[in-house]
């Protein structure tokens, strides 16, 4: 081997040290808690959680914002997206709406948190993300307040190539029976007030 393959040979090898070195930081980094938006859209807003009365077959729409991932997308998919019942909220049902999704990519068990039920997803699109994703509806029912949905899990990549945990977010609740009177109490009055200076 002449001196010129050797010093090629030589370059090469620390150019893959590098990069193996590189891939091993990337991995071995912490995930950090993100900013990835996720929230039910059908009653409420984003970062507001969605109120609902108690009834059977009830449907949550689940949505998240990719653009509120650091660095204003997602690099891949989110995975392990967990989302459970508590109280008297029982999950009957899960329709996935993500790009692609299967039945492989989700792993759903009906019934209350004591009967273990909870979602489990997975994105199977593995493109880079922009815009306001629709993940799917979960048919619940919830005989009696009080309950809660919250989103408790979920691991993504933002656009600064850093690995994020999406912060815990109550998605809906249904109150207490006062509680949740007291807000259709105050709604009414708001809606007669708006009422009156729309007449005026």
């Amino acid at each position: 081997m002449g001196r010129a393959e050797a010093e090629a040979e030589t370059v090469m090898r620390r150019s893959n040290i590098l990069l193996a070195s590189a891939i091993f930081a990337i991995a071995a980094t912490t995930a950090s808690a993100g900013s990835l938006d996720f929230w039910e859209s059908s009653r409420g807003a984003r970062d507001v959680t969605a109120q609902f009365p108690n009834g059977p077959a009830q449907i949550a729409d689940v949505d998240f914002d990719a653009d509120s991932a650091e660095g204003g997308g997602m690099l891949l998919g989110a995975t392990e997206i967990e989302i459970r019942p508590t109280d008297n909220v029982s999950f009957a049902a899960f329709t996935c709406q993500l790009k692609g999704c299967n039945s492989d990519d989700y792993v759903f068990t009906p019934g209350t948190a004591s009967q273990g039920g909870k979602l489990l997803v997975s994105d199977p699109d593995f493109d880079e993300k922009h815009g306001i994703y629709d993940l799917g509806t979960i048919t619940f029912d919830a005989p009696q307040q009080p309950g809660t949905m919250p989103l408790v899990n979920c691991n993504y990549t933002g656009l600064d190539f850093k690995e994020h945990t999406c912060s815990p977010f109550v998605l809906v609740s249904l109150p207490e029976p006062a509680r949740a009177a007291a807000l259709l109490a105050s709604a009414t009055l708001l809606a007669g007030l708006s009422g009156r200076r729309r007449a005026r």
